[in-house]
């Protein structure tokens, strides 16, 4: 961000991706309440629910985040939570470049 002030870029162009090799919901830290089905009361707008098999949250700046939970190996629909409001896994490119004796834990799907 610091980067893209000094060159005058408007932060609204600058974007910020993560890839996580994987999350554990059962730690503390990911301990969230299951989502509820319907859209939150004002009094607590940040709250993220459920419609159908997607997500969704309200973000600070007004927008809607809509995420999906996409299972797999010892992660249910039910591992998203109001601290886990997404879940995907790309696992067919990692497969591609790792031989099985490279897999010492879970296989994404």
């Amino acid at each position: 961000m610091a980067a893209a002030r000094r060159s005058g870029e408007s932060r609204s162009r600058c974007c910020g991706r993560l890839i996580d090799t994987g999350i554990w919901p059962e730690a503390a830290s990911f301990s969230g309440k299951a989502l509820g089905t319907s859209a939150p009361p004002s009094s607590d707008r940040y709250r993220p629910y459920r419609v159908g098999s997607r997500i969704r949250i309200r973000k600070a700046d007004g927008n809607l985040f809509t995420g999906t939970c996409e299972t797999g190996q010892r992660f249910s629909a039910q591992s998203c939570t109001t601290k886990i409001v997404g879940a995907r896994s790309f696992g067919v490119g990692w497969r591609a470049g790792v031989t099985a004796a490279d897999v010492d834990d879970f296989s994404p799907p």
